[in-house]
């Protein structure tokens, strides 16, 4: 059992996605249960007040949901109407629940088991916006050549889609999925793949699918070193308008190489990677690092 309280002001204008700006603070109590060594339950259920605002930049479309008018002039995809800000504020009662089993030798650099997630969460009625999030995500490790952990195929996917209900039409903007960058299709910009505002932007969307093959080996030379691996991968991915919409040949696939290193700053990841099926509009992006990564 546990609390957990939030403060947050966000400016979306610093990547690929639609530009405004989410303010906000939140509680939420927590519950966890572990119904064997290896499966446990999670929930959650809090309270948040979410402030959205507008910026010059925003797309129309977001300017026209948080304004509540039609845009009637725009310019290279904004608004040009009036005020160009506009703000608007909501109350929101979420929850989560999630059940996961882990049977990984280890969290990072496994070399043997599984992990398996599935969740919801959402909203509650009187929210504001009403909606649900369905999730799964798997992760497998194995040492296919030898019996030492030399060598390690990991594989990954995970299927995430939102619904909105109650009069809410569909997932509201600010909670779509994006894909694209370290964590999903490398060799693409962060969060850039899917569909995209007027002003081309990046808007989400309603439903993603990732899934990467990696194959994880010991830096030579360095063997001994247990907080240094690179490897060689095959990342897949895309978001969708709406989960009834996708359509598995508008999926994007890369290949390249990353390095991960536990580093004392914290852990470091590089990735330097070939988008395989990249289309004209698509933002790409061969060399990128994060710090802080998914094991």
């Amino acid at each position: 059992v546990g609390i957990e309280l939030q403060y947050s002001k966000r400016k979306h204008d610093w990547d690929d996605t639609g530009n405004y700006i989410a303010d906000g603070y939140s509680a939420m109590l927590k519950l966890g249960y572990p119904l064997t060594e290896y499966t446990s339950l999670s929930g959650g259920i809090g309270y948040e007040r979410l402030s959205l605002s507008t910026t010059p930049e925003s797309p129309w479309e977001i300017t026209e949901m948080l304004s509540g008018t039609k845009c009637e002039h725009a310019s290279n995809g904004t608004c040009i109407d009036g005020t160009p800000r506009y703000k608007d504020r909501r109350n929101l009662y979420r929850f989560r629940f999630g059940i996961d089993r882990d049977t990984r030798d280890r969290t990072v650099f496994a070399t043997s088991g599984t992990y398996n997630y599935a969740g919801i969460n959402g909203t509650l009625p009187g929210s504001k916006d009403k909606f649900y999030k369905l999730m799964y995500s798997h992760k497998s490790y194995f040492t296919p050549f030898t019996d030492d952990d030399n060598f390690v195929l990991a594989l990954s996917a995970d299927v995430a889609a939102g619904y909105g209900y109650g009069g809410t039409d569909g997932l509201p903007f600010y909670e779509n999925f994006y894909a694209g960058g370290i964590g999903s299709v490398r060799g693409f910009r962060s969060s850039s793949l899917g569909p995209r505002f007027s002003n081309n932007d990046s808007r989400g969307g309603a439903m993603r699918i990732n899934g990467t093959a990696e194959l994880v080996m010991k830096v030579p030379g360095l063997e001994d070193n247990n907080n240094l691996r690179w490897s060689a991968f095959i990342d897949a991915g895309q978001v969708f308008n709406k989960p009834g919409d996708y359509d598995l040949g508008d999926l994007r696939y890369s290949a390249g190489l990353s390095l991960s290193w536990l580093s004392p700053l914290g852990p470091l990841n590089f990735a330097y990677s070939t988008p395989l099926n990249d289309k004209e509009r698509d933002k790409k992006q061969r060399f990128q690092f994060t710090i802080g990564f998914p094991f």
